[in-house]
């Protein structure tokens, strides 16, 4: 009977139909996603962000896969209300990968130092008024000055903390945080979660000569041992983010300690599979395919 059940629900998720937002940004993952939907002999409709349809025609279907670059937040706040009328209306809604509202909190960095207070390096935000008095907080030789809202390394800036004010002084809707020496590159875990089901897909640290890792520095990727501190501060993350798939960018100081630097919506996903062949499109979608069936159980 269980077999028979279980191959009746499989049969159900053969019949999916996704639809993707992708973006010339982020290129090159969304067709490698693309390719491992088709070989299952999914329907797949694919969206650029800049001819983006209304947000009814996005959420009819059962998976919804955002691979976009748009940061704008009234854009996921609009998407959220369409996404509340149509439960209110349907009593159901699309598998989404990702939530609009964890992708605002993962876009805005200020969102998510707020929200992982406890495990980011110390940041404050700055107004223009108060920026002196948020230096006089610092006592290290640098500090880290970030855009609140980017990606890839793009708009983060260490300076020393002497130069800091001189270089703020009149700045507003920049974060200063907390310069911490990581003891060996930074590091980058590819998760996957939904209601419980999580998923490691892989860890590994991106060393680089320089302070930063990112889109506009070289690197070499190093895989990273998982053990149980490691493990355990993936799901927090993962499951506090709200995040299905999630970038988590962290480092390690000289005492051991695991700092949050910033979780991301669309991570990259060819990258592992190019150092490591790991098949990360299939895992995400067999990941996916899981998810259906157990948001289809709980209805």
């Amino acid at each position: 009977m269980t077999v028979y059940i279980v191959l009746n629900m499989l049969k159900s998720a053969r019949k999916l139909r996704f639809k993707i937002l992708t973006s010339r940004e982020f290129s090159v993952g969304a067709p490698l996603i693309i390719e491992e939907i088709k070989k299952r002999h999914y329907e797949i409709t694919r969206y650029s962000d800049d001819q983006m349809p209304d947000y009814n025609t996005l959420l009819d279907c059962d998976v919804y896969f955002d691979m976009s670059s748009i940061t704008e937040g009234a854009h996921y706040i609009k998407f959220q209300l369409a996404l509340d009328h149509m439960s209110r209306l349907n009593g159901t809604t699309p598998l989404l990968i990702d939530p609009p509202l964890a992708v605002i909190n993962a876009l805005d960095k200020r969102l998510t130092n707020e929200l992982f207070h406890d495990l980011v390096p110390r940041a404050f935000n700055l107004d223009g008024t108060n920026n002196s008095q948020i230096i006089s907080n610092f006592n290290g030789e640098f500090v880290v000055i970030k855009s609140p809202i980017g990606w890839g390394g793009r708009g983060v800036e260490r300076v020393r903390t002497k130069e800091a004010f001189l270089l703020t002084k009149n700045s507003k809707g920049l974060i200063m945080q907390e310069y911490i020496e990581p003891i060996y590159g930074v590091g980058r875990i590819l998760t996957l979660n939904y209601k419980g089901d999580f998923q490691i897909l892989c860890a590994y640290n991106r060393i680089s000569k320089s302070w930063k890792v990112g889109m506009q520095s070289k690197y070499k990727c190093e895989l990273k041992q998982l053990d149980s501190k490691l493990t355990n501060f993936a799901y927090n993350i993962s499951a506090k983010s709200g995040l299905y798939l999630n970038g988590i960018d962290y480092i390690e100081s000289a005492d051991g300690k695991l700092y949050l630097l910033e979780v991301n919506s669309v991570p990259a996903i060819k990258e592992p599979m190019d150092e490591f062949g790991l098949n990360t499109p299939k895992l995400i979608i067999d990941h996916i395919e899981r998810s259906v069936l157990i948001s289809r159980r709980s209805k």
